[in-house]
């Protein structure tokens, strides 16, 4: 229940909150947030692993939806592309003539479905690639025009659907104000560092759009210049194996430790604020949520040179680098290693920042916009 910070968040703006999705089996390690009784209504959908079970219970879902959007006043959907449940009830919408609506982009998928056709070298693959790039970036459309509103996260999705007018932009953050790492605790993080080596963390799906394979290529330069260094990659994903394949043949394994994912929320920020540098070199064009967690948390931040890392003002709240240039990195860390004012600037401006783009100010933000242009 990852999403229960962001449903969470919505209590104080909202008054009835009605959640429609499928309901799967989870550790109970991995239950991030606990919802008081009555704060929340769930109805659950079947769950669909697969097509053949998607397909089969297409019915039943429309049913569903059709029953309780009868009862809304206001209904959301999301743009997951797979399940595509957020699609179907827009969908639906459409048909039922349904106004007051709102839908929410906050991953890249079709950039996401660019960078695989790039990568791709069989012919039928990319055709295959480059139709649902076309089909998705259609629905993605209509779904826009059929909503009375649209959310979107980040810079680089909003240059793509800013011209409409239903369109605004929103940001990434799940940071609650009070989590922010405290002033004296900062200084005294930075002021009174006692060890030599800089300890750097990865944190994401190891896949390739969040591009882990630069952070061990930043440790590989680094060690070769002989400076001291220690990068922890926190995840899991397709391409694991092959990472630490790279980190056993590259002689690493002193320098670089792979681990385990950890729960979001006061462990993480824990974790998180144990660090000195934080490598983010996405290619994606969704704005990662990382970015406040490492501000809120003290954490100086090299990112990827994109539209999606723009909130970031290059060596003012944060380093940007291209995603495609190891090197780049390897210089800013060493920069930053030997230049404590600089690293000191880095954390405290974007600590500020942070500071006014809570979750709880991302929430009001949203509703003063969706009670301008939807009266509910």
């Amino acid at each position: 229940m990852l999403w229960g910070w962001d449903l969470h968040a919505q209590f104080k703006v909202v008054e009835d909150l009605h959640v429609i999705a499928p309901k799967v089996a989870y550790e109970p390690k991995n239950n991030y947030i606990e919802f008081k009784p009555n704060s929340i209504t769930f109805h659950s959908l079947p769950h669909t692993p697969n097509l053949i079970r998607f397909l089969i219970n297409i019915p039943f879902i429309i049913y569903y939806f059709n029953k309780e959007f009868n009862n809304t006043d206001l209904i959301s959907f999301s743009s997951n592309p797979y399940p595509p449940l957020g699609i179907m009830a827009n969908i639906l919408c459409y048909i039922k003539n349904y106004k007051k609506t709102l839908f929410v982009i906050d991953a890249d998928f079709i950039n996401d479905l660019e960078l695989k056709i790039n990568l791709e070298k069989q012919f039928t693959k990319r055709i295959t690639l480059k139709f649902l790039k076309k089909f998705y970036a259609f629905i993605f459309n209509f779904c826009i025009n059929n909503s009375m509103l649209t959310f979107v996260v980040g810079d680089e999705l909003f240059d793509r659907y800013g011209k409409k007018e239903n369109v605004f932009k929103i940001y990434a953050s799940w940071i609650k104000y009070q989590d922010i790492i405290p002033l004296s605790e900062l200084t005294e993080k930075i002021e009174n560092k006692k060890s030599n080596k800089i300890n750097i963390c990865f944190m994401g799906t190891l896949k390739y759009t969040k591009n882990p394979q630069a952070a061990i290529e930043t440790v590989k330069i680094l060690n070769n210049r002989k400076i001291p260094i220690k990068l922890d990659i926190f995840g899991n994903g397709p391409l694991k194996s092959e990472l630490l394949n790279t980190v056993k043949n590259y002689n690493l394994s002193e320098q670089i430790n792979f681990k385990e994912y950890i729960s979001y929320g006061e462990k993480f920020y824990k974790n998180l604020r144990k660090y000195d540098i934080i490598i983010i070199p996405n290619l994606s064009g969704e704005q990662p949520r990382i970015i406040f967690d490492a501000w809120a948390n003290g954490v100086a931040i090299i990112g990827s040179k994109i539209n999606s890392f723009s909130i970031i003002t290059n060596y003012y709240n944060g380093i940007l680098c291209d995603p495609t240039k190891p090197n780049c990195f390897a210089n800013s860390i060493e920069k930053l290693n030997s230049n404590k004012a600089l690293i000191k600037k880095l954390v405290f401006n974007g600590r500020k920042l942070v500071e006014e783009n809570t979750i709880e100010s991302v929430y009001d933000k949203r509703m003063k916009i969706i009670k301008y242009y939807i009266k509910i």
